[in-house]
């Protein structure tokens, strides 16, 4: 008798450790799949920063020959510039925590 309540026991047990690695499973693919879309997501604004940073220094070797008219599109290429860089620090991040996970 002791015994089948110890079979018992055990397989309840194992029922709920592997019940457990199920849903640890299933949590760990949707990360994995948020991640592989996030990675993406950043791959895709790097490159268009990239494409922006490119256009600003010709308009920048341009506007040298006249400052005054150019002031305004160098401001905002500073700020697209600032932008950009933020986004690239929290796509570093992002790309951390999913590495460990």
């Amino acid at each position: 008798q002791v015994s089948r309540v110890c079979d018992q026991v055990s397989r309840v047990l194992c029922d709920q450790v592997s019940s457990v690695f199920d849903l640890v499973s299933k949590v760990c693919d949707h990360v994995s799949s948020v991640c592989d879309q996030v990675s993406s997501v950043c791959d895709q604004v790097s490159s268009v920063c990239d494409q922006v940073s490119r256009v600003c220094d010709q308009v920048s070797r341009v506007c040298d020959q006249d400052s005054r008219m150019c002031d305004q599109v160098s401001r905002v290429c500073d700020q697209v510039s600032r932008v950009c860089d933020q986004v690239s620090r929290v796509c570093d991040q992002v790309s951390r925590v999913c590495d460990q996970v």
